[in-house]
């Protein structure tokens, strides 16, 4: 099976579309951290939200944090997972998107 996001991540790059590459890496950070690749995800969800910060796309930074968070705290890092899920529900609050109720469960339970 081809790996299509990766091959989405190397278009976007090459094309220079930032917004694209962006999305990429969170899409990518997501499948690395469903197949127990966590090292490999919290890289890419880093670069992501690097990237994000660096271009203002706000709904990815905070889809960056909340991946990282998430690594975060399956690893046990429940302080850091907290303060980055703190920061992706300002985001997403700001945004008005639903993911907010869901990061807000997370600390909430967390």
């Amino acid at each position: 099976m081809p790996d299509l996001t990766g091959q989405s991540l190397a278009i976007e790059r090459r094309i220079g579309n930032r917004y694209g590459e962006v999305h990429a890496l969170n899409i990518l950070a997501e499948g690395q951290r469903g197949r127990g690749r966590t090292v490999e995800a919290l890289a890419a969800h880093r670069e992501a939200l690097e990237l994000a910060r660096e271009i203002g796309h706000r709904e990815d930074e905070a889809r960056a944090l909340d991946g990282i968070a998430r690594i975060q705290y399956d690893g046990g890092d429940r302080a850091a997972a907290g303060r980055h899920w703190r920061q992706a529900l300002d985001l997403y609050t700001e945004l008005k998107m639903a993911q907010a109720d869901e990061v807000r469960a997370r600390l909430e339970t967390g």
